[in-house]
């Protein structure tokens, strides 16, 4: 793998807590290859270096989480290196969102506008 070994080793704990017996509603699919494998890519391609917290969609979808005060980037890892991301900015008049969906490769300029290194490139 292509990952350093302290960010690996907290992926794979991120993971297994996903997907603890306890915590699993029967009807939900475990992770799927091709969004971990987005999610991979996305982090090797972009240089993500941050710590997102990581929840699981029904279906089997990777969905990372970085929080900035008030405002948040939420992204799901999708198969075929495609990512669903969602902007929330929190303004004086409330909070503005925006949405979409994306190749992994443009992810980092898409999110450009919305000041995606603060959530890549954050400790």
């Amino acid at each position: 793998m292509h990952l350093d070994l302290a960010t690996r080793d907290r992926l794979f704990r991120q993971l297994d807590v996903l997907h603890e017996a306890e915590e699993w509603p029967a009807t939900d699919q475990p992770i799927t290859l091709d969004s971990y494998k987005s999610l991979v890519r996305a982090i090797l391609y972009h240089k993500i270096n941050s710590r997102p917290g990581l929840s699981l969609m029904p279906e089997g979808n990777i969905i990372a989480v970085w929080n900035d005060g008030d405002d948040r980037l939420t992204i799901e890892f999708l198969p075929a290196n495609r990512a669903r991301w969602l902007v929330v900015n929190a303004t004086p008049k409330g909070a503005e969102r925006t949405a979409g969906t994306t190749p992994l490769e443009r992810l980092r300029d898409v999110l450009a506008p919305y000041g995606a290194e603060r959530w890549f490139d954050g400790g």
